[in-house]
């Protein structure tokens, strides 16, 4: 059914409307889009039923499939898309899952994103809506970064070195300031001790706020320059951003949709 929708969408969208029409139904035809891809994909890769159910609606790929549509963030690349994919598998709620092997992990990812990048080619409303936000055709990143090889295991494999290297991935050209993640052991437990203590500096843009999926239930945060804590962070559902109040310190706007408080 979903199919259906789509292509009848599709095919409304692109004989019908305008390029700023085209953008208001962006997030719905994304949305489909990327649920398709998400099941073809995990078809290929011949990833469990089970497994892949989780993954249709986490924070980390949700900001993939968002950012694939920002001029001012690099297109995805297939090891974006493990690390995504295994840092959620990481957390608390997915461990009972049965975590895939780093070769299916990999696969999938690979997966995933070309399935992607041809569904934006093959939807005449989502492709003109890439050219005009990035003056260039999504075919021609078909190839670019497109390989996660199994010399990428090792990174995928250690919970800190893929915590850090998935938080850094954060980071903005144009920041204001600059926030310290408190990481996790791998019992779950945050350490502030000087030699226990294990974290990542991401600079950010205080007005712009961060991508989605930054803040994140079981870690913690600071302004690595006052030393103000993380006190409470929101979701913007408009921009997909999100952001954070550190006492009279803030990053992005305070929304209505409070993620999560201390």
């Amino acid at each position: 059914m979903e199919a259906v929708i789509y292509k009848t969408l599709v095919s409304v969208t692109g004989i019908l409307l305008k390029p700023v029409w085209v953008k208001k139904l962006g997030d719905s035809l994304t949305s489909l889009l990327w649920r398709r891809c998400l099941k073809t994909a995990g078809k290929n890769a011949d990833l469990d039923e089970s497994v892949l159910n989780r993954l249709d609606d986490l924070a980390a790929l949700k900001r993939l499939m968002v950012n694939t549509f920002k001029p001012d963030r690099p297109v995805p690349s297939a090891l974006d898309f493990a690390i995504a994919i295994s840092f959620e598998f990481n957390q608390h709620r997915l461990i009972c899952a049965g975590r895939p092997s780093f070769e299916e992990i990999r696969h999938f990812a690979v997966e995933l994103r070309r399935e992607w990048l041809k569904g934006i080619i093959e939807s005449s409303a989502l492709r003109q809506r890439f050219q005009f936000l990035r003056d260039a055709h999504p075919a021609n990143f078909l190839q670019d970064n497109a390989s996660c090889l199994s010399s990428n295991d090792a990174l995928l494999g250690n919970r800190t070195l893929l915590a850090v290297r998935y938080f850094e991935g954060f980071s903005s050209s144009d920041s204001t300031e600059k926030v310290k993640v408190w990481l996790p052991d791998d019992a779950g437990i945050v350490h502030y001790d000087p030699v226990s203590s294990k974290t990542v500096t991401v600079a950010v843009n205080t007005s712009q706020g961060t991508d989605q999926g930054f803040f994140r239930v079981g870690y913690d945060y600071s302004i690595e320059g006052s030393g103000a804590w993380l006190q409470v962070c929101f979701f913007n559902g408009k921009t997909k951003m999100e952001a954070a109040q550190f006492g009279r310190y803030s990053v992005g706007r305070a929304t209505k949709q409070i993620l999560w408080a201390k």
